[in-house]
């Protein structure tokens, strides 16, 4: 029973290891534990579509991992910090999924939670664009 709803799985509690991948922009790299392939380039425009936009410049240290324990960022459109774990709360997102969704750590700071941006780290005039290719 998640949320409500009675999940019924045949695969069993997969626990997905600690992963970090540093990328460079203008790479891309497979991210093996979340079989998703990360695609990183420059933007100097946002459009419409499901990738995530961060404001970053083309030197900075680009991180990405899974959660770790005490993680807190500023999600946008809301005032204050959140940590992570209540985040994940909130959103319904269940215990297995958790470790799954990636997180972007610009110069050591965490700039997205998936899809949804840190506010310091909103998309302005450039910086990079994120996909996330299922693979």
């Amino acid at each position: 029973n998640e949320y409500g709803k009675i999940i019924a799985d045949t695969k069993g509690n997969q626990e997905i290891k600690d992963f970090v991948y540093e990328v460079k922009t203008g790479a891309d790299i497979f991210i093996n534990e979340i079989s998703k392939k990360v695609r990183i380039i420059q933007a100097i425009e946002r459009k419409n579509d499901k990738a995530v936009y961060l404001e970053a410049k083309k030197d900075d240290k680009i991180i990405i991992r899974n959660r770790r324990s005490g993680d807190r960022f500023y999600p946008s459109g809301m005032d204050g910090s959140k940590k992570l774990k209540q985040y994940f709360i909130d959103n319904k997102i269940s215990r297995k999924h958790r470790d799954m969704i990636p997180i972007v750590e610009i110069n050591g700071v965490i700039a997205s939670v998936g899809t949804r941006v840190d506010r310091h780290f909103l998309f302005k005039n450039h910086g990079i664009r994120i996909e996330f290719i299922d693979i």
